[in-house]
């Protein structure tokens, strides 16, 4: 499992998941892998709305989080890479999780995400909790 926060700072570039889930099934259209199947469910516990993104042997979770508990992450990740977030503490986060690959079939996939939010939202700090870098 891999898990991408993707701090945004700006609360201009804040966006909610029914504006994502176009843009992000966008993606995938016209590559050269079957669309993926696109739901949402609530988390249990936190009821929090997530998109699922599911192909026959991976998939991927996009969750949208704001306030006190991101605040918090953004403090640790500030400390731990030595990143500046521009203007503010960003209070405002996209995580993705994307399921394990290990035939690395769906490597491109996390790439295009990657690139995809780096390009799309200007203020967005992307940090990757389990190498604990920064993209």
């Amino acid at each position: 499992m891999f898990t991408l926060h993707a701090f945004v700072a700006s609360a201009a570039d804040v966006q909610p998941l029914e504006v994502l889930e176009p843009k992000l099934t966008g993606i995938f259209q016209g590559q050269h892998s079957a669309p993926p199947d696109v739901s949402s469910n609530t988390l249990p516990f936190k009821n929090t709305t997530r998109l699922l993104y599911r192909w026959p042997t991976w998939s991927f979770s996009v969750t949208c989080e704001s306030g006190d508990e991101v605040a918090a992450d953004a403090k640790f990740v500030a400390q731990e890479s030595g990143v500046v977030f521009p203007g503010r503490l960003p209070v405002d986060r996209i995580r993705i999780v994307f399921a394990q690959d290990e035939s690395c079939e769906f490597t491109n996939h996390m790439i295009w995400i990657t690139d995809w939010l780096k390009e799309e939202i200007p203020s967005v700090v992307l940090y990757d909790e389990t190498s604990k870098r920064l993209y």
